[in-house]
């Protein structure tokens, strides 16, 4: 298990600050990105493909420079220089990524181009959220419906064989715990029928934060994040189940490897 995030009243009266005015900050930022990229939407609307390109641009933008750049130059965290970025792909991959917080899908949009992500349908009664699944490539699905799980795997493969990279986070929840669970297979089926590169990634964290049950929106003083993309997984001619089985050893192997442990002990075995 790793570390929970701890009591906020006891932080830091200057961390408590900082935190309190980039999450202020990032609020607001919200609100003007919204503003800017529905105009772009509205005047790219009859070339798709242009106006799906300009705003996974400017989403990108906006999360380096909050997640990557304004929130670690303020002290709420740390990022490790991001490892295995010569495995990133411009377009038609599919990301497979361990999920032990929110933060997950921030960091790793905030560094793939020309990405979209698979979230639950729960997730639409944010008002962000619903709007990315509309204007953006992002894919919502219920786990609990075939009809939508098929939907989303057909919505999931046109993406890729479009040139659109995908993130999925096969576990299909986050961890309570900080260990991986079993991996669902849709993301696999997407890459075999797609005919796409599967790319594992292994992202890890000091503390916990955002994890799954959690009440404390705030990060841990000290946390420090790390993430490495391994090599690329072909899914030509291999069944979905050795595609599955590969990236789950892939991303094992690389969570447990001391090479990735930049932060030495301090950062807990998942």
């Amino acid at each position: 298990m790793f570390e929970s995030g701890g009591d906020f009243c006891r932080y830091p009266r200057l961390f408590k600050l900082k935190a309190c005015v980039a999450y202020t900050c990032y609020v607001l930022a919200n609100v003007f990105f919204v503003l800017a990229a529905v105009p772009v939407s509205i005047v790219l609307a009859g070339a798709p493909k242009c106006r799906e390109r300009a705003l996974s641009r400017l989403l990108r933008l906006f999360l380096r420079a909050f997640i990557l750049r304004a929130f670690p130059a303020m002290g709420c965290y740390a990022v490790e220089p991001i490892a295995g970025l010569e495995n990133v792909r411009d377009s038609g991959a599919v990301y497979v990524a361990n999920h032990a917080s929110l933060f997950d899908p921030l960091l790793l949009l905030a560094v793939i181009p020309n990405a979209g992500v698979l979230l639950k349908s729960k997730y639409e009664s944010v008002l962000a959220a619903w709007f990315l699944t509309r204007y953006f490539n992002f894919v919502s699905v219920d786990a609990s419906s075939p009809a939508s799980v098929a939907a989303a795997e057909e919505r999931l493969v046109g993406l890729v064989k479009g040139g659109t990279n995908v993130i999925v986070f096969p576990e299909g929840r986050r961890s309570a715990t900080g260990r991986m669970g079993e991996f669902k297979r849709l993301a696999f089926k997407v890459a075999a029928s797609a005919g796409a590169d599967v790319v594992p990634v292994a992202i890890r964290s000091k503390f916990r934060f955002l994890g799954r049950g959690d009440s404390l929106f705030f990060p841990r003083p000290g946390n420090v994040f790390a993430a490495i993309f391994l090599p690329p997984i072909p899914a030509s001619r291999r069944r979905v189940a050795d595609l599955s089985d590969e990236a789950f050893r892939a991303i094992s192997s690389a969570l447990r490897a001391k090479k990735f442990d930049s932060g030495g002990d301090s950062f807990r075995q998942f």
